[in-house]
């Protein structure tokens, strides 16, 4: 690793590869020089020196960023050629010292699109307290038309309106602060902040109240600016002149504001719902219904399984796996080191590409029975599973079929590997590609091989309808009489241990989804009361138009027309920030199948929708008009 300028002022950075990062579970009580603590554990420094959990730290230089410093890297060893180090893998860097880079950005990403959804919330609720302090207006007009006319100044009606904005946000603030303490522990822990280090901040931290207090004063000036700047046109006589009222400028880019807003929020809900709904009804090419994982913590050491050692391994697990199958309401056991939802052992293997020759290839082999695909229903492409010992069989999935042959139907060919004899090993099958982890992460190649070597800690997979703690007693009764010889450590459905992955997406999909509907209910609040007060200020025009023949279907023609004019701009940006939002989206949160211009069409049809339901109620007012009290107002 090459040496990071040392400079006094500069940030500490953790570089490291970008898919092996390091996950420790707990802090270091003292270092020691990796050439001397390696060998304690792993033997021979040699054959160790490649770790690919190791990282580096480092300072940047003045002006550099940790992308450059990854770049340089990534250039500088991209022709790297060495046992246990990923081929074409990048580097990564992040300033300041992290145990896990990848939870750290990932858990910083996530509260920044927190964050930014909590601001937009904040202003359209802004925006909506402050059209609500206007739509009051008329009521009030008398009153603070008289304060103006014995001489009250503007200054003097603008601190009053700006006291009672205030009285509201600091209400507000309280009850949001009451709030806040529960949603401070449920995002501490919510499934996608998994693995970020928490720092023990409390709401009442100095730093946290100096943030709420700014915000707090930044949300009274917003909601004050309408109706301080509304005043300037009351007055006893122009009101009582006036006929018609269309709405201002501030009260246009409120509304504007508020839609906009709103389909920005409900195109990240819609992108999200669906992605969750594909992510939940997608055939990811494996059952694990009524299947459980017996993983252990005690099982015998195992040398090389060659020649007749790897038979009396395969005798001792047949032995096993029968003990289990005799269990009532357990209906097939299978063995293997790796599945959806739990991994306990996988070999890392690097061999000479056989086509073209000279080429190394990478890749994960992981232990599975003859009965470990059929258990987990895994698609067979080409050829035929395990039937009982083969120590030279292999099955390969598409992804190392393609990386080591460039072709899918590689069945006959042989590897210069020998897990359980000598020579090498022949392919008797292809499988489909199928993820361990999260279904959107790009599935490694893959051999799965009859017996791992050098390992025991197999998980035995169960498919029966018995609950996990039943399966656990029985077991554990087998474990007492002497029948079997491995100690459990978890029992557990695999079904539930699949869905752990798709947590995230579950949490972030709610979160999203139901500040979405905070955002437009609040948002057709507020744009309900400027229609309320356009038709309450405007009641002498409807009445004139009600005296000279307009009937009430014309009236509230006129008002949902009025409406859609006054939401027209808000639709228009609420649509681009929609398609913008959403292919902004694609790039690290949803899958590209979620279509920008499905989802902008989808916002604007429900903020149209919105913006009808929400004029119906001042349309029905204006309908509702009298003229002949209104006309005898002076």
């Amino acid at each position: 690793m090459p040496s990071m300028p040392n400079q006094s002022r500069s940030l500490p950075i953790g570089i490291g590869r970008k898919r092996t990062a390091a996950r420790p579970t707990q802090s270091a009580a003292a270092w020691i020089p990796f050439e001397i603590g390696a060998p304690l554990y792993f033997g021979p420094l040699d054959r160790v020196r490649n770790f690919q959990f190791l990282r580096a730290l480092g300072r940047l230089a003045p002006g550099a960023e940790p992308a450059a410093v990854a770049a340089e890297l990534d250039e500088r060893y991209e022709d790297i050629d060495e046992q246990g180090v990923i081929p074409d893998e990048p580097f990564d860097a992040m300033s300041g010292l992290v145990l896990d880079i990848n939870a750290q950005r990932n858990a910083k990403r996530q509260l920044q699109l927190f964050l930014a959804g909590s601001v937009l919330l904040a202003l359209v609720a802004a925006a909506n307290v402050s059209l609500f302090l206007l739509s009051r207006a008329p009521g009030r007009r008398h009153e603070l038309g008289i304060r103006m006319s014995v001489g009250a100044p503007l200054r003097r009606l603008g601190r009053q309106l700006a006291t009672e904005a205030s009285l509201l946000i600091v209400a507000a603030t309280a009850l949001g602060l009451l709030a806040g303490f529960w949603l401070q522990s449920y995002l501490q822990g919510i499934s996608f902040l998994e693995g970020a280090r928490w720092q023990s901040a409390s709401l009442l931290d100095w730093r946290v109240l100096a943030v709420i207090v700014s915000f707090l004063l930044l949300l009274t000036l917003l909601v004050s600016l309408a109706p301080v700047f509304g005043l300037k046109r009351l007055g006893i006589a122009s009101s009582s002149r006036s006929v018609a009222t269309r709405a201002n400028l501030t009260q246009r880019i409120a509304c504007s504001g508020q839609i906009a807003i709103a389909g920005t929020v409900a195109a990240a809900a819609i992108a999200f719902g669906w992605y969750l709904a594909l992510l939940v009804t997608a055939d990811h090419g494996y059952d694990t219904r009524d299947v459980h994982a017996v993983t252990m913590t005690q099982q015998p050491n195992f040398g090389p399984a060659s020649g007749q050692d790897f038979t009396a391994r395969f005798a001792e697990r047949e032995r096993r796996r029968q003990i289990i199958a005799g269990i009532p309401g357990i209906e097939s056991v299978a063995f293997g080191t790796a599945a959806p939802g739990v991994t306990t052992g996988t070999l890392i293997a690097r061999i000479p590409r056989p086509i073209p020759p000279g080429d190394n290839v990478q890749f994960a082999a992981v232990a599975a029975g003859p009965q470990y695909f059929e258990m987990l229903d895994i698609d067979l492409i080409d050829g035929s599973f395990y039937e009982g010992d083969e120590g030279n069989a292999m099955i390969v999935n598409e992804a190392a079929a393609r990386l080591i042959w460039g072709r899918a139907d590689v069945v006959g060919e042989t590897l210069p590997l020998s897990i359980g004899g000598t020579g090498g090993s022949e392919m008797i099958g292809v499988v489909a590609d199928i993820a361990h982890e999260h279904p959107d992460v790009e599935v490694p190649p893959r051999v799965y091989v009859p017996i791992m070597p050098f390992f025991g800690g197999e998980v035995v997979f169960v498919r029966s309808p018995s609950s996990s703690a039943e399966i656990r007693a029985a077991t554990q009764s087998l474990i007492d009489s002497g029948d079997l010889d491995f100690t459990i450590r978890d029992v557990q459905r695999l079904s539930e241990r699949v869905a752990t992955f798709l947590a995230a997406d579950r949490a972030r999909s709610l979160l999203t989804i139901v500040s979405a509907i905070v955002v437009l209910v609040v948002a057709g609040s507020g744009f309900y009361g400027t229609q309320r007060f356009l038709v309450s200020a405007g009641r002498r025009e409807y009445a004139i138009r009600s005296s000279i023949g307009a009937g009430p279907r014309a009236l509230g023609r006129l008002v949902l027309g009025r409406g859609l004019v006054l939401s027209l701009p808000g639709l228009v940006l609420g649509g681009l920030l929609a398609f913008i939002v959403t292919a902004w989206l694609r790039d690290d949160f949803v899958s590209r199948e979620v279509s920008p211009g499905v989802v902008t069409v989808s916002v604007v049809a429900a903020l149209f929708a919105l913006i009808l339901a929400a004029s119906l109620g001042p349309s029905r007012q204006a309908r509702r008009t009298e003229p002949a009290p209104l006309l005898r107002e002076e």
